[in-house]
């Protein structure tokens, strides 16, 4: 953390906060996709984004079952999601906040 605000401050360039309070949308198959901001509405029929499996494992995953133990002591966020949460939740949902959000 602390290198990368080395680099902003070596560049000029300043950091852009989100409000917490405003919604987090994801886009996926050409459209947005607004973000639920709890387990059950995530689970709700109305929340598309993710198929009635990806809802179930992330669910399973959330309450605590996890998918075995990881292959290596250094296992990546991806492996961690993935393992845990599903494959799809990665894709479709961490992975967009992982890689970077743009203004």
């Amino acid at each position: 953390v602390r290198e990368m605000l080395e680099v902003v401050s070596d560049l000029d360039l300043s950091l852009v906060y989100s409000n917490p309070k405003l919604p987090r949308f994801v886009y996926h198959g050409g459209k947005m996709h607004r973000l639920p901001s709890s387990l059950k509405d995530f689970l709700s029929p109305s929340f598309t984004l993710l198929s009635g499996w990806a809802k179930a494992r992330l669910a399973i995953g959330m309450v605590g079952f996890r998918k075995g133990k990881p292959h290596t002591d250094d296992e990546s966020v991806k492996g961690w999601f993935e393992r845990n949460l599903g494959p799809c939740v990665y894709a479709k949902i961490v992975e967009p906040f992982v890689s970077g959000g743009f203004k």
